[in-house]
């Protein structure tokens, strides 16, 4: 809240921003970019079931397209052999969207890729990550 003191703005209990260290980096911002929204679209219309959880013999259904080879390690943007459907929260528990994201955290998913016909990565065979997911 800040209050007029003696034609001065004062600031009291303004939390500070944090530094940079918690923004994202900029590549990230083609994610907020129609292209890749509608993109996302098209592909969980075409896939709408969780591949981990179908990978368990469960349908749940998508809410989220993720790469399998992340984009800040060279994987491909737009190319449809990177992405994978995963769900999201469910149940209160952590859906599989979070269970990757939150292993990639800690350690890159190492899988092997080979490069698209653009030499942005993909993977090799689709199979490979679910073994990490286990």
């Amino acid at each position: 809240m800040a209050y007029l003191k003696k034609g001065k703005w004062k600031s009291r209990h303004i939390p500070k921003r944090k530094p940079f260290q918690d923004r994202k980096p900029e590549d990230d911002t083609w994610k907020n970019r129609t292209l890749w929204r509608k993109t996302s679209k098209v592909w969980l219309s075409e896939n709408p079931y969780c591949e981990n959880c179908r990978d368990k013999g469960r349908l749940v259904p998508a809410t989220s397209t993720d790469h399998m080879v992340p984009t800040l390690q060279g994987g491909a943007k737009y190319d449809p052999d990177n992405f994978m459907s995963l769900c999201q929260r469910r149940f209160g528990g952590h859906g599989c969207h979070d269970q990757k994201s939150g292993k990639e955290r800690h350690k890159p998913i190492l899988i092997k890729t080979k490069e698209n016909e653009h030499g942005e990565l993909i993977p090799k065979d689709r199979n490979d990550i679910f073994e990490h997911l286990k």
